[in-house]
């Protein structure tokens, strides 16, 4: 009798736990946003003074829809006059993964198109630059130090 009081006591005890855990998705995103930071911190020393895109303005800024995303970071240079951009998303999935992907790369075009005019440079500088994707991450990159932020983008996990 008391193997069953005891194997009943286990039972409803992981029961509560397995109750009180965080869904995988919440958990998913909350990594995918550490990681973000972790990698923007890697990248801080390659880059001049940047500023945030706050989350509601991502669509104006970049027509990614909020439902199509978990986690970004996005920060420009506070000098319009430097290219410096960084754009790390966590896709919802793959579909949107992709949408990311396109309307990131528009950006790098429109981006390579206004300084071609403007700053030789800068031009130079977008035109080495690209957009990156790990599986459902997506990042946009643009800096003189591309390879460096690529990296860090690759070592965030």
């Amino acid at each position: 009798m008391q193997k069953k009081s005891l194997s009943l006591l286990l039972t409803v005890c992981a029961l509560c736990l397995c109750a009180c855990a965080k869904p995988a998705l919440e958990t998913t995103t909350q990594d995918a946003g550490i990681l973000f930071n972790n990698a923007y911190t890697a990248m801080e020393p390659n880059l001049p003074e940047m500023m945030e895109i706050p989350e509601d303005m991502i669509l104006d800024y970049y027509g990614i829809e909020p439902a199509d995303y978990t986690a970004s970071l996005v920060r420009i240079s506070v000098d319009n006059m430097l290219a410096d951009e960084v754009v790390m998303m966590e896709a919802s999935d793959e579909a949107a993964a992709e949408r990311i992907e396109g309307l990131l790369k528009e950006r790098l075009q429109a981006k390579a198109g206004e300084a071609e005019n403007y700053s030789p440079e800068q031009f130079a500088i977008i035109s080495k630059c690209g957009v990156v994707r790990d599986g459902q991450s997506v990042a946009l990159l643009v800096s003189a130090d591309y390879q460096a932020l690529v990296d860090a983008f690759a070592a965030r996990s």
